[in-house]
Formats: structure tokens, C-alpha cells, sequence
């Protein structure tokens, strides 16, 4: 029989508490092998070892963090701060209400195999086989139906503890790139997931510094050193700061980069010029168009370069090949004005003002490929990011800056500010990045409470319930094989 102490009780609590996600189902099957099953299994706890959380705020790393958005030129608006609207829900970032979601019946009490009464005195004496297999299918469907019904985006805080404020904006790998106020000063900022991995970036003659860039463990964005903005490049530390100035520019910036390629702008006399450059000030190209009377470069994926470009009084969302002979306009007709901010695996996006109203867009390449991805009711919108068929941004819906997603259309918008607390104001998604397992959304949002913006890190596992499903036959054929085997 189960020993009913107190330690024995708290025990799945404990676990619980200390959970933020859900292992996988691999990892639960794995245990389960290597308890062999024993009737004494305590199938609580192992249910509890999945690891499901209670809520979108228990899912909340514990320091909140969030910010409004960048400033580049005129082409990103200042945030504004409202109420919190409804959530729209996603295969990706499920909507998530003000009450806690329903949970999995082991964490409810109501577990589906009780340890006293009639029903435990028959499971006790089930062969060991007929109990792994239900232990098995139980421990399965409770983590399925919390992956595909229940889960939860994890938005972690990466506010370090001195600073003021802090906006994330490049992300790679799971970390992000952005900046952060400490005392008066700004400064360029790296993070791997938490508020405690912070690392200062600001080179040691710079006044201040900011990071806008991640590809890899390289980060980019500029210094400002003797009064001058200098376009700068980092590899994690604020001693690999690398100056990418060009000889002839007054001031210049970096604003993106893949792999050893980083792109942003030069200012040369009168002319603000977008600029591509593989790790080295001398290594410079100017990519301003012929006729072009400013241009800047937000973004790169090595072959492909993104950004805006002024021709004929008119800033056009641009793409470049790696030479200013390579410009193609993506200005959708009758668009009054556009810029493109992301670009990966030949998409791009940014926004475009048409009708009045600056719209987030999504194109192929081509300005005849203009997708517009303005959710219904949206005053204002843009994107940000990209990374293959998602996209990441802010929609400004009844009045309020929203964090959103996109998977290449108006309807797939879902709003990641309604994943937030409700003491967050505004919020904006600037970047994303993602691996076979987790969706990385870097960004930021005002938070009333502390009365600062603060840079945040969305986190979401990418369900995978039919693989779930072929790891539980071939766990429970190995747990069965392991049985017959120590007969």
C-alpha cells in the first residue's frame, strides 16, 4: 500500500511548483523504463514530473519585463499605452483567458488511477504489464491534450535588476540582443533567456550603445564614442566590440545581421546611405540606389538584404543582392509609402500606408507579391520580423499597441499582449527565431507597475502530438520487451 504521510502529499505539489514547461513525452516514457513500473509507482508524481503548468502567470518567469518599441528614423511610430484587449487564439500561442485554464485531471485531484479505495485494490494486483501500458496511455493523453489544447506561451523577463528600462530586439538561438538604461547611460545588452544572463555590451570609451542585430553568438547596432554614432558589432562581450565605421561616414548604424554579414546605414556628407559590410569598417559597400536621396538596410540573410529606399519623394520597402545595382522596389501600387524591416527565406516584411493607414505587409520578392497582414479593425500595423512562415510585430487595435503573430495572412493574426498581465500596458514584438522544438519572440512593453518599459522573451514548444503518439508505442513495447526479460 502507498504510505499516506505528509512528505508523500506535497511531494507532486513540490514538483509542480518549480515548473515552468512540459518535457517531452520521450523524457517521460525514458523514466518510466528505468522505474520498471513498480507497483509502488507513485503515478501522481510522475504526472506531475510532466511538468504542465497551472496558468499564463505561472507560467511567468518571476521578474516581469516588457517595453514599446524602437525608433528608427520616422519609420517606427512611438508606442502607446491602453487597456488590454482579448486574445485571438494560434496553432502557435493559444489565446489565453483571465481565469486559469482547466487542467490535467492528476493535477486537479481527479486522478484517473485512485491510490486507495476498490479501484487500487484491482489495479494492484494487475499484471506488471497491463499497468505500464495504462500508465503509459494515461501519462500520454494527459500531456497530448495539455500540448494541443493547454499550452502556453512562457514570457520570461529580461529586465536586469539595475536598470531602469530595458527593449529586447534581435533574436538568434534563444537570446536576445537590445539595450538597457543603467543609471543615465544606455547601454548595448546580450541575454540567454534570463534577467540574470544579462551581459553589458557597452565598449569601454563609448558614452552609450545599442544593440538592434543577433545571428549566432554576433550582435550589432552602434556606439556612441567621442560624440559620433559609430556602427558596431559585438561577439558577446563588450571587449569583441568591433568599430564598422567607413573612413568617410560621419556616423553610421547597424541595425541587422546573418552570419558575417551585417547591414544598416552611413551617413557620408548630406546622404544617408544603406550599407552592407562582412565584419570590417574597410569592407564597407554602399547600397544606395542611383537616384535614391536616402536609404537605410534594416535587415539581412546573406544572399538577400532588406530595408527602405527614398525615390522620387517616396521611401519604398526595398530589397537588395549585395550591390546598389541590385535594388528592387516592393512599394505595392497605389501605396503611398512602405519600408521592409525583416527578410528570410526570400520573404520579406514591413508595412505599407495605404488608404490612409500604415498597414503590416508581407511580400515574395516582387511589389505585385504584397500580402496585407492588418488584422480586422486594426488602426495601425508593421512587422518586424520574420523567420519562414511566421512573422512577429505590433497592431494597434481600439486604441492599443499589441505584440502580434503572423502566419502570412490577416486572419492567423494572434495577439501576444493578451499573454501578458494585465499591469502591461502596450507591448511589441520586434524579432523571431525558431528551432524544431521552441518559438523565441524577443521584444518588450510598458509595465505599469514599475512605470518602465522592459524588454520580454516569449517562448512557446512547437506541439508535436503525432510524434508524441510513435514515442508512446515504441516506449511501451520497450517496457513490455523489458519485462518479459527479467522473467
Amino acid at each position: 500500500m502507498y504510505n499516506k504521510s505528509a512528505v508523500d502529499r506535497n511531494r507532486p505539489v513540490k514538483i509542480a511548483q518549480r515548473c515552468y514547461s512540459t518535457l517531452s513525452i520521450r523524457q517521460i516514457l525514458t523514466s518510466f523504463v528505468r522505474c520498471k513500473l513498480r507497483v509502488r509507482l507513485n503515478f501522481t508524481s510522475c504526472l506531475l514530473a510532466c511538468r504542465l503548468p497551472f496558468s499564463a502567470q505561472a507560467n511567468t518567469c518571476p521578474n516581469r519585463a516588457a517595453s514599446p518599441k524602437r525608433t528608427l528614423g520616422n519609420h517606427l511610430q512611438p508606442a502607446q499605452h491602453f487597456p488590454q484587449n482579448s486574445a485571438a487564439a494560434s496553432p502557435y500561442f493559444p489565446a489565453v483567458s483571465a481565469k486559469p485554464p482547466s487542467l490535467c485531471p492528476c493535477l486537479t485531484g481527479h486522478n484517473p488511477f485512485p491510490r486507495y479505495g476498490p479501484f487500487a485494490m484491482i489495479t494492484a494486483r494487475m499484471p506488471h504489464q497491463v499497468r505500464a501500458i495504462r500508465l503509459l496511455l494515461t501519462a500520454a493523453v494527459c500531456s497530448l491534450l495539455h500540448t494541443t489544447s493547454h499550452a502556453q506561451c512562457i514570457v520570461c523577463p529580461l529586465n536586469p535588476a539595475s536598470s531602469s528600462e530595458s527593449y529586447g530586439i534581435g533574436s538568434s538561438g534563444g537570446s536576445s540582443a537590445g539595450y538597457a538604461r543603467i543609471g543615465n547611460q544606455f547601454r548595448a545588452s546580450w541575454w540567454s533567456g534570463t534577467a540574470e544572463s544579462w551581459v553589458d555590451l557597452n565598449p569601454a570609451a563609448a558614452s552609450e550603445s545599442f544593440a538592434y542585430g543577433a545571428s549566432g553568438e554576433q550582435q550589432v547596432g552602434w556606439a556612441t564614442i567621442g560624440g559620433s554614432n559609430r556602427a558596431s558589432a559585438w561577439s558577446g562581450t563588450s571587449a569583441s566590440w568591433v568599430n564598422l565605421n567607413p573612413a568617410a561616414a560621419s556616423e553610421s548604424y547597424a541595425y541587422g545581421v546573418s552570419g558575417n554579414q551585417q547591414v544598416g546605414m552611413a551617413i557620408l556628407g548630406n546622404s544617408t546611405r544603406a550599407s552592407l559590410w562582412s565584419g570590417t569598417a574597410a569592407s564597407w559597400i554602399d547600397l544606395n540606389p542611383i537616384g535614391s536621396t536616402y536609404s537605410v538596410a534594416f535587415s539581412t540573410c546573406v544572399t538577400q538584404q532588406a530595408g527602405t529606399a527614398r525615390v522620387d519623394s517616396k521611401d519604398c520597402a526595398s530589397i537588395w543582392s549585395g550591390t546598389a545595382a541590385s535594388w528592387v522596389s516592393l512599394n505595392p501600387a497605389n501605396a503611398i509609402g512602405s519600408a521592409a524591416y525583416g527578410t528570410h527565406g526570400g520573404r520579406q516584411v514591413g508595412y505599407a500606408t495605404l488608404a490612409g493607414r500604415n498597414r503590416a505587409s508581407l511580400w515574395s520578392g516582387t511589389a505585385e507579391s504584397w500580402i496585407d497582414l492588418s488584422p480586422a479593425g486594426a488602426s495601425a500595423s508593421y512587422a518586424y520580423g520574420i523567420f519562414s512562415s511566421l512573422q512577429v510585430g505590433e497592431a494597434t487595435v481600439a486604441g492599443a499597441s499589441r505584440a502580434s503573430l503572423w502566419a502570412g495572412s490577416a486572419e492567423s493574426w494572434t495577439d501576444l499582449h493578451a499573454m501578458l498581465p494585465t499591469y502591461f500596458q502596450t507591448s511589441v514584438a520586434q524579432s523571431i527565431w525558431s528551432d524544431s522544438a521552441t518559438i523565441y519572440i524577443s521584444g518588450s512593453g510598458y509595465n505599469t507597475l514599475t512605470g518602465r518599459s522592459e524588454a520580454l522573451l516569449w517562448a512557446q514548444p512547437i506541439p508535436t502530438p503525432s510524434a508524441a503518439a510513435a514515442l508512446l508505442a515504441t516506449g511501451a513495447i520497450a517496457t513490455l520487451r523489458r519485462k518479459r526479460s527479467s522473467h
